[in-house]
């Protein structure tokens, strides 16, 4: 293998570990949501969404094919999603924290994590044949 395959493979490594330690921290905010300590998740929150869009960066730089796939449609949708909590922490009376948390963003978060794990398994695969 290649430099460049491993590096490559570090760097998918990297993204996977970080989206893993993304779901940990969004599932730490639903849970305190729940118990009413939503107030409380605003730093958590901001580190979620940094390295939500670090994830972005990686990929657009390092995985081949990624623009126009289906794993940056179900990014994008996580995004907005994101986003639209992002209200509630603004103060938005009518954003739900925990309806939101549960009804959209943590499902749409699992899809695409499981479809950024079967991509870059993938990705690894064919750089090793």
């Amino acid at each position: 293998m290649s430099k460049e395959s491993e590096a490559r493979t570090e760097v998918y490594r990297q993204i996977l570990d970080l989206a893993g330690t993304v779901l940990e921290g969004l599932e730490h905010i639903h849970r305190l949501a729940g118990e009413g300590n939503f107030e409380k998740t605003t730093a958590l929150y901001a580190d979620v969404t940094r390295s939500f869009h670090e994830i972005k960066k990686g990929l657009l730089a390092h995985y081949r094919g990624f623009k126009g796939s289906e794993l940056e449609t179900r990014m994008q949708k996580v995004a907005e999603q994101m986003d639209y909590l992002v209200l509630a922490y603004e103060g938005d009376e009518a954003v739900r924290p925990v309806e939101v948390l549960q009804l959209s963003l943590m499902p749409a978060y699992r899809r695409w994590h499981e479809s950024l794990q079967e991509a870059l398994t993938e990705q690894c695969r064919s750089t090793y044949h």
